[in-house]
Formats: C-alpha cells, sequence, structure tokens
C-alpha cells in the first residue's frame, strides 16, 4: 500500500539514482587518479631505465679503466663491450666456477651463463677459459693468485 500516494516511493528511487550518481562519480575520479599514477610510474621507470644503463655504461668503463695499460688496445676496446651481466659472468669463469656454479650465485639459469659465455668468447675472440681468465686478470676483474 503506498504511502502519501506514491510519494514515498519515488523519493526511495530518486536516492537510489542519486547514490548511483554519485558512485560513478566517486568511480570516474578514482579511474583517473588511477591514471595518472599509473604515467607517473611509467615516467620513473622510463627514468630508471636510463639511469641503470649510464650506470651499466660507467661501470663498465671503470672496471676496464682500472689496468688500461695491460691490455692491448684492441682488447680494452673489447672488453667495454661487455654487458656488467657479461662482465660478472667472466669474473667466476676465470675463478673457475663451473657453468652451475655460476648460475646458482647469479640466480640465473645455466643456459643464460652458457648464452652469456658465448657471447663473451665472441666478443673478445677467445676459444678457451684460459684466454678468458688470462684477460679478466688483465684487465683488472680478478687478481692473479701467482
Amino acid at each position: 500500500m503506498p504511502v502519501n500516494g506514491g510519494r514515498m516511493k519515488d523519493k526511495s528511487v530518486k536516492c537510489h539514482a542519486m547514490a548511483l550518481q554519485e558512485e560513478i562519480v566517486r568511480r570516474k575520479a578514482a579511474e583517473a587518479a588511477l591514471q595518472k599514477c599509473r604515467r607517473h610510474c611509467s615516467r620513473l621507470l622510463g627514468k630508471l631505465d636510463r639511469l641503470r644503463e649510464q650506470l651499466r655504461q660507467r661501470s663498465r668503463k671503470a672496471s676496464i679503466s682500472r689496468h688500461p695499460d695491460s691490455l692491448p688496445g684492441s682488447l680494452n676496446k673489447k672488453m667495454a663491450r661487455l654487458t656488467s651481466r657479461e662482465i660478472q659472468v667472466l669474473r667466476l669463469i676465470a675463478q673457475g666456477r663451473a657453468n652451475k656454479g655460476t648460475a646458482a650465485e647469479l640466480g640465473i639459469g645455466i643456459k643464460t651463463v652458457e648464452k652469456h659465455r658465448a657471447h663473451i668468447m665472441e666478443k673478445l675472440g677467445f676459444h678457451d677459459t684460459a684466454g678468458l681468465t688470462r684477460c679478466a686478470i688483465g684487465a683488472g676483474i680478478i687478481e692473479s693468485s701467482a
């Protein structure tokens, strides 16, 4: 039985409609804020990637510049082409670590270590571990035990 000639029902519907409208406005505002946050994070990640690359290049140059006279000019240029991860792998190879041990220490897969080793050998022009070890010692990546 309608109260006040159906006016109560009309007010209830209007209240629900207004509540839904307010919820829609709140959600749109929240979505806009989320999009703004995503754009900001994206810009920050881009900056972080650029800084990471600059740091990688500086680190590479610093590791080579420690003993620049001990390397022939062409080998010095080749060492500069190695990534920081390849230098890490080269250090562990030169220390006598097996691929499995290198993978475990760096937290990467054995196949990834094998790929890094192949890239290092290709970039430096060596075909055996002994050559890589001599190169690492000459570049100051590891200390000579003798």
